[in-house]
């Protein structure tokens, strides 16, 4: 089960170096193309470090028309260990750090981390592992009828179990059920056609 973290941001660090893949044939440095509302996708990666020994990292790559294009950058060696969590996942850039930013932690920030920026996670992703399921419905919720699907699959498994009855043999919660799916199934087609 996969659930969307509301607020969950991210940061994307070396955006302004061409090391490590952040070059290609269109750009001297991919990171220079980021602005707010681009898309990455964040995917695992082995990199060569400075030592030239090969170490896992998470980049972040420009999304355009559904399509992974460059490497941007990367993000922060502390979120390594959370690989799994963020490979695939989508973020969007919400702030761009820059050298003429107007706040002298996002200057410093920007040239620690040799170019910066903020993204907010967009696509769904794992809970975190030994997270607890959530609790089943209290209330209201528990009242609702089932869904489009368990209505269906009881259909299926009372269509199934009455084609191999005879029609004298069918039981009342067979009837109720059956006519629950065909109220169902009628409401649906009518919002459909209503669209």
């Amino acid at each position: 089960m996969s659930y969307h973290p509301s607020g969950i941001t991210i940061e994307i660090v070396g955006t302004e170096v061409s090391s490590n893949g952040r070059a290609c044939g269109s750009h001297d440095v991919c990171g220079s193309v980021l602005c707010d509302d681009v898309v990455v996708r964040l995917r695992k990666v082995q990199t060569l470090n400075t030592d030239g020994a090969e170490e896992t990292s998470i980049a972040a790559y420009l999304v355009s028309d559904g399509i992974d294009q460059c490497r941007v950058g990367f993000l922060p060696r502390h979120l390594v260990s959370h690989a799994k969590k963020y490979d695939g996942a989508l973020a969007q850039i919400t702030e761009v750090y820059s050298r003429e930013s107007e706040s002298a932690s996002k200057r410093k920030k920007f040239h620690h981390n040799r170019g910066c920026c903020v993204a907010a996670i967009i696509s769904s992703i794992p809970p975190p592992a030994g997270s607890a399921t959530p609790a089943p419905p209290k209330g209201r919720q528990a009242l609702l009828e089932p869904t489009m699907d368990e209505r269906l699959d009881v259909a299926r498994n009372a269509a199934q179990q009455g084609s191999a009855k005879t029609a004298g043999e069918a039981s009342e919660e067979d009837d109720s059920m059956a006519s629950s799916f065909a109220t169902s199934t009628r409401f649906l087609t009518e919002c459909w056609t209503e669209l």
